[in-house]
Formats: structure tokens, sequence, C-alpha cells
């Protein structure tokens, strides 16, 4: 078996930590890997497939000859540490259980809890390793092979023993299994519509060849059978209302060899029915006497036979062209599934390889930065500032005393500008009372101008009334006397 110096080393660190629980994790480990590669074994044992949280996953190969069991490491493993990984070609797999956790508590005896941790701490060491590059050494999984561990590159490899004693029994539990079928013919499930149709199909080939319709042909009814037929009317009229033993046993050797292969003539007829209903024999009709086996009659039935039996092969053809068909397509089809998840997967680990690549250029890049910036060799980048000028108080008293200077020359303005505002409003006063006073006096000459107006033109008025009334008593005196 191989070495397992990488555990023995997760066991050193983690009892080496500060924290207990690490210290209990710690002594557990062995126990638990042991606990998870017997499981392991066990399920590819009974071939199934087992997932490992965290790790990978084991299965086989699907539908593949001789069986080929498969690891597949976990894609968030290698995004997480930059494992370097060989991946098998694209291929299906049988379906995958994770690893029972309760399971692997009982039989390590620790708590379901504790065995988790345990095995998040083995794969965050063996990850860490790898990441680093400094990882060395081998991880044996019981029986079923190792991890092979050397810098960033990781490799599970099959133990060769293992892997031929599961060919052994898978084919030791095929012990009757059929002949290969024909390599033309397509593989097809039992269960299928076309398969089941086909093997109905090639039965009634073999009923039909087993009919003789000569026989029903050249069957001639005779007096004993109508005698026969006779005394069983009068045996079942005579014991209508009694049982007997013999009707309950299961053969018929008390029955005539007539009535018996009559009987079983009619039971194969009724139970397949290969030829259509106006083809078959009815009992109640049938042929004349004078029809023998090479009459009309019978090269009708062979040739209406012969018509059966080349439809039933034709459809039987048909059924397997068609079923071959669609094995063809559905083998198109997962060839196309698997090409595209192919390329998918070979698109996502290329951009996942660029960008872990840009992840390191730049991380790289920060780190020589800040080395660069934290040595303490390089002077270049320092610039000493000058220091302040020193200030004395009659300095400070001289700064002041302009400032109050300033201040009061400010003051001062500001004073100057509120006379000079004064005054100028004073003289807008003054001069809009004497524009006033002008105005009303204006207007007084005025109104006294148009009063002495008025009263002369009201004074001629009165003098051109009395001229007109003194002319007007001259020219009528007697009107006036009136």
């Amino acid at each position: 078996m191989a070495s397992n110096g990488l555990l023995r080393e997760c066991v050193q660190q983690l009892k080496s930590s500060k924290h207990d629980y690490e210290k209990v994790l710690g002594g557990s480990v062995e126990v638990v890997w042991q606990s998870v590669s017997s499981a392991i074994e066990r399920h590819l044992r009974l071939k199934k497939g087992v997932g490992v949280p965290g790790l990978g996953k084991f299965s086989f190969i699907r539908d593949f000859q001789p069986l080929t069991p498969v690891f597949l490491l976990n894609d968030r493993f290698i995004s997480s540490y930059g494992v370097s990984w060989k991946r098998p070609p694209p291929s299906l797999v049988i379906p995958i259980a994770e690893l029972n956790m309760s399971v692997l508590g009982s039989e390590a005896g620790l708590p379901k809890d504790q065995v988790a941790q345990t095995l998040d701490a083995v794969c965050a060491f063996v990850g860490g390793r790898l990441q680093k590059g400094s990882a060395s050494g081998r991880i044996p999984v019981g029986n079923v092979g190792f991890f092979q561990c050397e810098g960033k590159n990781l490799q599970f490899v099959f133990d060769p023993s293992f892997v031929k004693s599961l060919v052994q029994s898978s084919n030791d539990a095929k012990p009757n299994v059929k002949p290969a079928a024909d390599p033309i013919k397509p593989t097809v499930q039992p269960n299928s519509v076309a398969n089941r149709t086909s093997i109905a199909m090639t039965d009634a080939i073999g009923s039909i060849s087993q009919l003789s319709l000569s026989r029903l042909v050249n069957e001639e009814p005779d007096s004993s059978s109508d005698k026969s037929s006779d005394q069983k009317n009068d045996k079942r009229d005579h014991h209508r209302h009694h049982k007997h033993k013999h009707r309950h046993s299961k053969s018929t050797p008390h029955l005539p060899l007539s009535t018996q292969s009559d009987t079983q003539t009619s039971t194969s007829t009724q139970s397949q029915q290969i030829l259509p209903r106006f083809l078959m024999l009815d009992p109640l009709r049938a042929p004349p006497r004078h029809l023998t086996s090479d009459s009309k009659y019978a090269r009708v039935q062979d040739s209406a036979y012969e018509r059966e039996t080349e439809d039933v092969k034709n459809r039987v053809a048909r059924s397997a062209h068609e079923v071959e068909e669609i094995a063809r397509r559905t083998k198109a089809a997962q060839l196309r599934y698997l090409q595209t998840k192919a390329e998918k997967s070979v698109l996502e680990r290329e951009m996942n390889a660029f960008l872990h690549g840009q992840m390191e250029f730049k991380r790289n890049a920060k780190q020589q930065e800040d080395a660069r910036r934290s040595s303490a060799m390089e002077y270049d980048a320092v610039k000493i500032l000058p220091r302040d000028p020193i200030v004395t108080a009659a300095q400070r008293r001289e700064v002041k005393l302009k400032l109050r200077r300033r201040l009061n020359d400010q003051v001062a303005l500001k004073d100057d500008l509120a006379k000079q505002k004064r005054a100028v409003d004073q003289a807008e006063s003054a001069y809009f009372l004497s524009k006033l006073q002008l105005h009303a006096a204006h207007e007084q000459e005025e109104r006294a101008e148009r009063q002495r107006i008025e009263r002369e033109a009201l004074v001629a008025g009165w003098t051109q009334q009395l001229a007109v009334r003194a002319q007007h008593e001259q020219l009528h005196p007697t009107r006036k006397h009136r």
C-alpha cells in the first residue's frame, strides 16, 4: 500500500495549532479517512458512483465494456487552489450519490459534524500544499488506489488488482447471458414497444407453421362422430344435476382422441388468431366431402397462409428497421450532446486559465510594488520640507498695529461714505422741493389767468345781452308796456 505522508503532515499541522477544535480534528483524521476509503471501495464494488464532498467523485463510464472506473476532480477545488489536473476524455458516467456523513460517523465512532469538518480540513490542507507547489507524496484510498501529488499536479491512480476484481465480478454476475445478437441489428431495450412487437410477430410465425390446414380441410365427419356426439348429448342430459371428480381434473385422458384433438385445435385457434376471421375454418361451415387437399379451396387457403406469413415477416423487418433508425438517431444525438459538452468544458477551462493568469499577474505586480515601497534603502522618494520661520513678540505687535490701522482706515472710509450719501440725499430732497414749489406756482398762475379769461368772457356776454335787450325795447315799445 502507498505511503500516507501527506496525511501525517496534515495530522501534525492540526495538532500543532493553537485552537483546540483543530487539535481535535487532527486526532480524527486517520479514522475519518479510513472510513471514507472503505465507503468508496464499498460503493465501487456495488457498481455505484460516489461523491466525496469538496474533493470529487468516483464513477464508471456508462455503457462501456470492460467496466472502467474514473475519478473526476471537483471544479471548485481546481479553481480555488489552481491545481494542474489531467481531465479524462468527456463521457457519460453513471449517477452518483454523495457520502453520508451519518454513516461515516457511525463507522468512525464520531459525530457527523466532526466527520464533515475533518474531511474539509484534509481537503484544505492538500489544496494549500498544491497551491504553493510544495506537495509531494501519496494519499492512499484503501484498495481502490491512491492520490499522487507532485508540485501543483494531482492525479488519481486506480489499483490494477482492484480494477481486475471489478471486471471479474461483473463477468461472474452474468452466467445466463444470451448469445451475442447480430452486429448489424442495434441493441434494443426489452421494454421497448418495437421489441415487444417483433417478439410477438416471431411467435406468430412459429405458431402459423405449427398449424395444419390440410388436416382440417381433409377431415370428414362420419357416423362414428355423430354417434359419439349423440352419446355425449345423452350423457349431458342424464348427468345434468350431478358433479363428478373428473370434471375438476386438469388432464383429459378419459376423452376420446377426436374430441381431444378438436379441443386442442379450437383452443390454439382461439388463443392465437393468426389468419383473418373470413379465412379461419368454421366447424359449422365444414367444406363438402368432395373437397380434397389439391382442390381450389386448399390452394386458396395455402396462398392466404403464405401472404399472411409474408406480411408478418415484412412487419418484423419494418419494425427492426425502425428500431435501427431510432438507435442510429439516438447515438447521433448522444454524440452531438457529448461534442457540445466537450466544447463548452474546453471553453470554460480556457477562460478559467486566462482569468487565473490575469489574477496572478496583478497579484505579483501588487506584491512587487508593495515591496518596493516598503524597502528601507530607498531615499530618493523622500522630500525634506523647510521649517516654519521664527516669529517674535515685536513682530506680532507690529502685525497687530498694521491690522488695527487698516481697520481704522476702513471705518473712516465707511463714515465718509455715509456722510456723502447723507449730503446727496439732502441735496436731492431740496431739489425736489424746489421743483414742487415751482410747479405749484406755475399752476397757480395758470389758474388765475384762466379765471380772468372766464370773468372777461362772462362780462362780455352780459354786456352783449344788455345791448340786445335795449335794442329790442326800442323796436317794440308796446310789448314792454304790457
